[in-house]
Parts: structure tokens; sequence; C-alpha cells
């Protein structure tokens, strides 16, 4: 083999190497001065869950399950990036769903401070159709988030999507 074609190997990863390199460091510039890259959605998907909200209420919320009936507030899907007021002694049922969708999964379910809302019903599936539900009753004043992941299964699992919204109790 030629000493030119072997150099040309060798030098294929330092390429990819330099090109990658610089590719980050234009995106740290670019995020620097504010400048939108259009690749950065592309690449959030891969490297982390979206969190963006509209991604939730593609379709209108279903009627909540009928164990939600008895609460002071339910949030569903279109919940999403929004903020809620109750006061305490009140309950919150968190209904989401996949609406039957195949190879995605709710998990997850978690408060950011338990001293604030308390488990009435633990997160668990619910449904064929990929229900989500749990209950919480404010106990104390405060602020807390409310997240659950969105996972897609095909050839294993992936969190591709985080649901969060922000509960504020009186």
């Amino acid at each position: 083999m030629r000493k030119q074609a072997v150099a040309g190997i060798l030098l294929i990863p330092a390429l990819v190497i330099a090109v990658v390199a610089t590719s980050a460091g234009g995106r740290a510039l670019d995020d620097q001065v504010g400048e939108a890259n259009a690749l950065d959605p592309i690449v959030d998907f891969y490297e982390s869950p979206s969190d963006t909200p509209h991604l939730f209420c593609s379709l209108p919320d279903p009627s909540p399950l009928p164990d939600a009936s008895a609460t002071s507030l339910v949030l569903q899907d279109c919940a999403a990036g929004k903020t809620f007021t109750i006061g305490r002694g009140k309950t919150i049922a968190v209904d989401l769903t996949t609406d039957g969708l195949t190879g995605f999964a709710i998990h997850g379910l978690t408060v950011s401070d338990s001293s604030i809302l308390q488990t009435v019903t633990a997160p668990s599936t619910v449904s064929t159709f990929g229900d989500y539900f749990a209950v919480y009753r404010g106990v104390r004043s405060g602020r807390v988030d409310i997240n659950a992941m969105w996972s897609y299964c095909v050839n294993g699992c992936r969190d591709s999507m985080r649901w969060e919204v922000t509960v504020q109790v009186t």
C-alpha cells in the first residue's frame, strides 16, 4: 500500500474529530451571542428528553378517569408548562395518557417537594390506553414541580419527553 493511502486513512479520524469540535465550538459561540442554530432542536432530541410543552397537547385531553372526579384540580397532558394554584387541604389528580399509542409509556411521576404535596394515590398505569394516574394533597404552602417521563420503546426504551407543571399551594 502506498504511503499516501496509509496517511489518508490515518487522517480520517483526525478530520472527523476536528469537524465535531469545530461545530460544537460554533454552537457554543452561537449560544453566547444569542443566535439560533438550525440543528439545535435535532441535537437536543438526541441528547436529552424534550420538555417542550406543546408536544403534549397535539390532541385535546380526553375525559379524565372517574377517580379524578373527587379532586379539586385535574392535570392532564395539555397542562404541561403551566402553573396552577390550589389551597392547603385540596387535592390534585394527575391523569396522563399515551392515547393508546403503541410504543409509548409514561413513568417516573415525581413531585419536587413531598412536604408540600403529599401522595394520596401513588403513581401507576391504570388502563390499557396508557393512562398514568396519581393523586396529591396540598399539605403546606409552597411551590413544587411535578414531572413525568414519556418513553418511546422500540428496540428498547428511551426517555423522549418530559412533562412538567408547577403547583403553588397557598
